[in-house]
C-alpha cells in the first residue's frame, strides 16, 4: 500500500491517524497520505503540526445564509449532484431542528469539493473512515464507489479497544454474525514482530481543549445569523455536556431516585442522536412498552441510568412517576461495574456497556442490533432474558473470546494510540490484502 486517505471529525481522530501515519512512513517513507477533518478545530490542528490535511468546513456553502424562503429554483448549488443516490438523512433527521432541503444542499457542496480536493488518482487508496451515515462519508463513499479502493471503518470499542471493519460500523462490522474478524486475526499474526516506533510522547491532547473553543468561535455566530447544518451535532453535545454538568451540581430533584431492595434489571441510557440509536435502534416509544413488559412478565424492577451525555428520554422517565414501585431512576452516581453485578441482567439499545456487562458475567437483551448480538448471554426478548442462561464464567469467556477475536488493542478514549503505530505498519505490509 502507498496512498492513503484518513476522514475523521474531532482531535481524537487526528492522534490516532497521526500514529497510524508514523507506522505507514516507518515502514515506506515514500506513502502518500491525506487527511480530511470536518471540523475547523481538528482541520487547524494538522496543519499546525506539519500533516497533509483539508477540510470542506471553509467553504462558502458552509456558510451560506440561512433563507427558509428562498425557492429551490435560486439555490446556488447544484441540489441534483449525486441525490439520485439514496442519500440517508436519519442521522440528521432525529433532530427536531434538522432541515432536510438545507442537508440536502451541504451533501451537495461535499460532493464537489471532494471531487476537486480528493487524492487526484483515488485508485489503490486504503480509505480508513468512522462511519457511512455523516453527510461527508455518504458523498466520500459515493464518489469512490466505482473505484479500485480498500475501505476500513473504525470504532472505538470496549474499553482500551478499537476494531477495523471492511462493511461498516456498529451492527454493519463484518465480524458481527460470526464473532471472528479476519482483519484482527492477520493483524495479530503480524505485531508480535513490530515493535512500538518510537519512544516519545507525540500526543498533545492536553492542548484539544483549545482547539474546542476555536469550533465554537464557529458555530455560535453560525447558528445565530448562518445555519449549522450537519455540525449541529456538536454543538448540541456541548449544550447537552454543560446542561448535565449543572444538573448533577445543583439540582435537588431526587423523584425516582430511590434504588430498590429487591432483584432489579439495569437499563442503560443511549444518545439519541447517535447512529446507535438512528440507524440500530428503536424509538423512544417502543423501549418504554417494552420495558413495561419485561417487569410485567418478571414481576421484577427495572433501575435506568443514563448515558453520561444525554437524559433518558421523557416518556421512559415518566416510568418511575407511573409506575413508582417498578421503576427506579439512578442519576448515574453510582459505579456502573457495581450496578451491573448486582443486577439480574441488563437491557441496552446496543450500547457498549452490554460489552461490558457481558464481561461481567450478565445476561443482556439488545433493543436494537449490536455487533455482538452473536455472543453468548444476548437475548432478543424479554422472556428470553427472564429465562436466560446466568453461567458467569461461560457469559464471560464468551465475551472475552469475542473482543479478542475481533478487536485491536488500542485504547482510543484515554489516548494512548502507540499500538496505533503497529497497525499502520501492518497496514502498510500488505499482509491484510494478502
Amino acid at each position: 500500500m502507498s496512498k492513503y486517505l484518513f476522514v475523521g471529525h474531532d482531535l481524537a481522530y487526528f492522534d490516532f491517524f497521526q500514529n497510524l501515519e508514523i507506522g505507514i512512513l516507518h515502514k515506506n517513507p515514500n506513502a502518500t497520505i491525506q487527511h480530511i477533518y470536518t471540523r475547523p478545530s481538528t482541520f487547524l490542528f494538522a496543519c499546525l503540526n506539519g500533516y497533509n490535511a483539508g477540510t470542506p468546513f471553509f467553504s462558502r456553502f458552509t456558510f451560506k445564509a440561512n433563507k427558509s424562503n428562498q425557492d429551490e429554483a435560486d439555490l446556488d448549488l447544484d441540489l441534483d449532484l449525486d441525490l439520485d443516490l439514496d442519500l440517508d438523512l436519519d442521522f440528521y433527521l432525529a433532530s427536531e431542528s434538522a432541515n432536510e432541503k438545507h442537508l440536502k444542499e451541504i451533501y451537495s457542496g461535499y460532493a464537489k469539493w471532494i471531487k476537486e480536493n480528493v487524492i487526484g488518482d483515488i485508485g489503490d487508496t486504503t480509505i480508513i473512515t468512522s462511519g457511512e451515515y455523516r453527510l461527508f462519508e455518504q458523498a466520500l463513499l459515493n464518489f469512490v464507489k466505482s473505484k479500485n479502493v480498500n475501505i476500513l471503518y473504525f470504532e472505538a470499542g470496549p474499553p482500551g479497544y478499537i476494531y477495523l471493519s471492511a462493511s461498516g460500523v456498529n451492527a454493519n462490522a463484518d465480524f458481527t454474525q460470526n464473532g471472528v474478524s479476519l482483519i484482527t486475526k492477520k493483524y495479530k499474526q503480524y505485531s508480535p514482530s513490530c515493535q512500538v516506533l518510537i519512544n516519545r510522547d507525540i500526543q498533545k491532547f492536553q492542548f484539544h481543549f483549545i482547539f474546542r473553543v476555536i469550533d465554537l468561535m464557529f458555530y455560535i455566530p453560525m447558528w445565530i445569523i448562518s445555519r449549522l447544518g450537519d455540525h449541529e451535532e456538536f454543538l448540541l453535545s456541548a449544550y447537552e455536556r454543560v446542561g448535565l454538568f449543572f444538573s448533577s451540581k445543583f439540582s435537588n430533584n431526587n423523584s425516582g431516585s430511590k434504588i430498590p431492595k429487591g432483584k432489579y434489571y439495569l437499563f442503560l441510557g443511549q444518545v439519541k442522536e447517535d447512529v446507535n440509536s438512528t440507524h440500530f435502534g428503536l424509538n423512544a416509544n417502543v423501549i418504554e412498552k417494552k420495558l413495561l413488559e419485561l417487569t410485567r412478565i418478571s414481576k421484577h424492577s427495572v433501575v435506568m441510568r443514563p448515558h453520561p451525555l444525554q437524559k433518558i428520554p421523557k416518556n421512559i422517565m415518566d416510568l418511575c412517576n407511573k409506575y413508582p414501585l417498578s421503576f427506579f431512576y439512578d442519576g448515574g452516581n453510582k459505579g456502573l461495574e457495581k450496578q451491573i453485578v448486582n443486577s439480574l441482567g441488563v437491557v441496552t439499545v446496543n450500547s457498549n456497556g452490554g460489552l461490558e456487562s457481558l464481561g461481567l458475567g450478565k445476561p443482556v437483551w439488545t433493543l436494537g442490533s449490536s455487533y455482538y448480538d452473536g455472543c453468548f448471554g444476548v437475548v432478543k426478548s424479554a422472556g428470553a432474558l427472564i429465562q436466560a442462561d446466568n453461567n458467569k464464567q461461560k457469559i464471560i469467556d464468551a465475551s472475552i473470546d469475542f473482543i479478542d477475536n475481533c478487536f485491536i488493542p488500542i485504547d482510543y478514549r484515554n489516548h494512548d494510540f502507540t499500538n496505533a503505530q503497529k497497525l499502520g505498519s501492518f497496514l502498510e505490509s500488505g499482509k491484510l490484502w494478502q
